[in-house]
This record gives C-alpha cells, structure tokens and sequence, in this order.
C-alpha cells in the first residue's frame, strides 16, 4: 500500500515538472519571437507618398512621427498586429495595425479602416 502512494506521488510530480517545464519553454519562445519582432521593426521608416513622412520605432517602445512623439506602441507578432498608443495631443487613443515586414519594406493596414500605408526602411 506505501508503495503504490510513493507511486502515486512520484507520477504527480513528474506531471507537474513537465507541465511547468513546457510552460517555460512555450513562454521563453514567445518572448524571443516578440523580441526578433521587435527588434526587426525599430528603425526609421519613410511612407512612399510624396509628402515622404517618416515613423519611427524606438528600443523604449515610443513612436515618433515626423520627428516628434506620437505615443508608444506594442507588437503582437503572432497576429501580426502593431497598437499604437496616440499621446494626447495625437487623440489620445490606441490605434491597431496589422503588418508585414519584407526586407525593408513594411506595410502597415489599419484593422478599422483597411486602408494600408507601405514605408521604406531608412538607412544611415
């Protein structure tokens, strides 16, 4: 009888270390897949309208549009969405965009309106 609870015990706590050792490794993927998102999308970009405006992706999550802050902003990279926060003197509002980066180029669609803006990565 001591035994089959010794059995019983050590099949729980196995159970219980691998449930808690596929949780770390589903969360430390998505960390590195938000962090290689992330990372992709800092930089400068210029929309290829001709009034050429610029949007601006920093490492401490701000947004910058034509050189002055708009906001901060989140990515979601598996539903391919960026939220934009607006500071208050854009509206003060979050805005959703879904996106796609190919090579330089990234092309935000507003997920309310539909319509999309390409921009161009800038380089120094």
């Amino acid at each position: 009888m001591q035994n089959k609870r010794y059995i019983i015990a050590g099949v729980f706590v196995a159970f219980v270390v691998i449930l808690f050792a596929v949780l770390a490794f589903i969360t430390i993927n998505d960390i590195q897949t938000e962090t290689a998102a992330f990372n992709t999308l800092v930089s400068e970009w210029s929309d290829n309208s001709s009034n050429a405006v610029t949007m601006r992706f920093t490492d401490s999550g701000e947004v910058n549009i034509a050189g002055a802050s708009a906001g901060t902003f989140s990515i979601d990279p598996k539903n391919q969405q960026i939220t934009i926060f607006y500071n208050k003197l854009n509206g003060n509002k979050a805005q959703t965009y879904r996106y796609n980066i190919n090579g330089d180029t990234l092309t935000m669609t507003d997920n309310d309106s539909g319509e999309s803006v390409t921009y161009t990565k800038k380089t120094n």
